[in-house]
């Protein structure tokens, strides 16, 4: 995989045509993308330009010209190196991708976010050969001049009567040519395949030259794909975890909306950006307030007293399966309160009315340090209900404290539920 890189942010418009835009054979394998089912972008013609642009998803897309399109987060600041970096992170929180925090600098350095995991995957492969390849046993049928393991008396007296040079045995050959390293093998072989990074192609050739016992698989991706999906592991590869996620994406592209096809260049990965950042919230409320039980897209209720309509909120926080808090995360920029929608405070304020807790939160992206209480808004009804609005830093984005945040604003919230 070689050629250029495309950058992009998504909800803002990019050319087609011109010395930096999509060609038109680059727009019609976006647009047999589409047809899969996700609209991912829309493309239009203005002014005489003729523009897409990619709304609601971040990741990378191989391009059948050799190029790669990278959607980065509009939100996640100016520089792409700590957009990616934010990207990877939320990809590790949600369980889409391994977790990569010692080595993210490197690896958010990288041309496009496909090569920054290609490379995750060839260095995690290369650390796990430290501990050398897991060999196991394997049932063998043999045929040899002289008597190891067990004498196939039956397939002997029928197959080679009169032989006493040779005999059919059944043996247990203790060997690394087992189906784990198989999949590992077809895995790497195909990082080697799509990456264009001399560091990335030299840990792939390392890693294979320690399996030279190892029978390659055929190297297609349906092959391999399955062969990925298909493993159980023990506690004996338990150091290869983390590599064989990390090849999963490369080759299946787990979690995205987007399937690439088995003839593609290379992986199509979109990844939803509000899903990104919610699950992202979540994972480091968990992290940071272990007193509260953190509920991810519920619980679900009923808004109707028919049962027609159901709430589903993007996060509960509950002490003693009681929800203390309903929090909904928004992936847009809000810099003053006055850039809240109508629509979203009246949705929490739904939330806080049906699930009966005493405040309801909206959560949005912080962005160049700007991070803490966006709003309070005290609704004129009988019971006072009290909203509020926050901006949360995203990882490797701001200076602001993350952590510091979150325990900032659940410490508000459960200020004014003792009330």
């Amino acid at each position: 995989m070689n050629g250029g890189v495309l950058p992009c942010r998504e909800h803002t418009d990019f050319p087609v045509g011109g010395a930096g835009g999509l060609t038109v054979s680059e727009l019609d394998y976006l647009v047999r993308l589409r047809e899969g089912g996700t609209p991912f972008f829309a493309e239009r013609r203005a002014g005489g330009a003729w523009t897409c642009r990619f709304g609601g998803y971040v990741g990378a897309i191989a391009l059948p010209s050799g190029r790669t399109l990278e959607v980065l987060p509009k939100t996640a600041g100016d520089k792409p190196q700590a957009a990616r970096a934010a990207v990877m992170r939320m990809l590790a929180a949600t369980g889409m991708a391994p977790s990569v925090e010692g080595d993210l600098g490197q690896y958010a350095a990288c041309p496009h976010l496909i090569e920054a995991y290609l490379r995750v995957a060839a260095q995690l492969a290369y650390d796990a050969m430290r501990f050398g390849l897991v060999r196991s046993y394997r049932r063998e049928h043999l045929r040899a001049p002289a008597i190891r393991g067990r004498w196939r008396i039956g397939a002997q007296l029928a197959r080679l009567p009169e032989r006493v040079d040779a005999h059919l045995l059944n043996a247990d050959v203790f060997t690394a040519d087992t189906i784990v390293n198989q999949a590992l093998k077809a895995g790497i072989l195909w990082v080697e395949r799509l990456t264009a990074s001399q560091p990335t192609l030299a840990l792939c050739r390392s890693v294979l030259a320690r399996m030279d016992t190892v029978r390659a698989l055929p190297l297609s991706r349906p092959t391999v794909a399955a062969a990925l999906a298909g493993l159980t592991l023990d506690r004996r590869h338990a150091h290869l975890e983390r590599p064989l996620a990390a090849l999963r994406l490369v080759v299946r592209g787990d979690g995205s909306a987007i399937a690439s096809g088995d003839g593609a260049p290379g992986p199509a990965w979109l990844f939803s950006s509000e899903r990104l950042f919610e699950a992202y919230i979540a994972q480091r409320m968990r992290r940071v307030v272990p007193e509260f039980r953190i509920v991810a897209q519920g619980p679900s209720r009923p808004f109707d007293t028919a049962g027609r309509f159901l709430l589903v909120p993007d996060m509960t926080a509950q002490v003693d399966g009681r929800p203390l808090v309903v929090f909904d995360t928004k992936w847009k920029q809000a810099e003053e309160a006055q850039h809240i929608s109508q629509h979203d405070i009246r949705q929490i304020y739904a939330y806080a009315r049906v699930y009966r807790t005493a405040s309801a939160v909206l959560l949005y992206p912080a962005l160049e340090g700007k991070a803490g209480k966006l709003a309070d808004i005290t609704v004129q009804d009988d019971a006072k209900t009290r909203l509020a609005a926050w901006r949360v830093p995203l990882p490797e984005t701001t200076a602001a404290d993350g952590d510091g945040t979150l325990r900032a604003l659940l410490a508000d919230v459960s200020h004014y539920a003792s009330l």
